[in-house]
């Protein structure tokens, strides 16, 4: 499907560019927290885990996300649009995804529009805390990488330096969500990438 770039830098508005044009307000508490700065990357997630999803990025490596209709389903194929949000500074990934997949709920277009929210986290996470074991693509072991400041996934940097081990860039991880995202949900013909605020900075240097 097409791609296309939503970069969102605003305090007050969250434009979702899709081929049928959603706007909305961005709730001022997701203003608050793009200011707070402390990080709301929690594992396991504290809300919203029968959204939480994994997106393999190795044989021992996944990437964290929220995604409002479950992947590589028979519903899934009725998707049509995809909205990739990225989260600001603080990494609060489950609420700009309520925030996002709320707006599409008030267009109505919740049903053919799939809302992915990916994490970039700064602490430790197995995908089998991450996730219901039983439903995980990856093993229950696997790790999700740590980006352990702001400035390194912002602008691409790879995680896990601290800790001496191979790690995956955060532009290559977003790489990956989008491939995920193509190969889960196939009858898609649109593909937008947001972000709020340093997520709309990262996915400006992303594009």
């Amino acid at each position: 499907g097409n791609i296309s770039g939503c970069i969102m830098l605003g305090p007050a508005a969250m434009a979702l560019l899709l081929r049928l044009s959603l706007l909305a307000a961005l709730p001022s508490s997701a203003w608050a927290a793009a200011h707070s700065f402390h990080s709301e990357f929690f594992c396991p997630p504290k809300g919203e885990k029968h959204h939480a999803h994994v997106v393999p990025l190795a044989p021992d490596h996944f990437l964290p996300i929220f995604a409002s209709h479950p992947p590589g389903t028979a519903k899934s194929t009725k998707i049509q649009r995809a909205i990739i949000v990225m989260h600001g500074a603080p990494r609060a990934a489950m609420r700009y995804f309520r925030d996002t997949r709320d707006v599409v709920m008030k267009q109505k277009k919740d049903h053919e529009t799939v809302v992915i929210a990916p994490a970039m986290g700064n602490k430790p996470c197995r995908a089998g805390k991450w996730r219901n074991r039983r439903r995980n693509a990856v093993p229950e072991h696997s790790r999700a990488p740590i980006w352990d400041t702001q400035r390194e996934w912002m602008f691409g940097a790879g995680s896990d330096r601290r800790r001496r081990r191979q790690g995956v860039t955060s532009f290559d991880a977003l790489d990956m969500v989008v491939d995920y995202v193509q190969d889960q949900y196939p009858n898609l013909d649109r593909i937008v990438v947001c972000g709020f605020s340093a997520g709309g900075q990262f996915v400006m240097r992303w594009s």
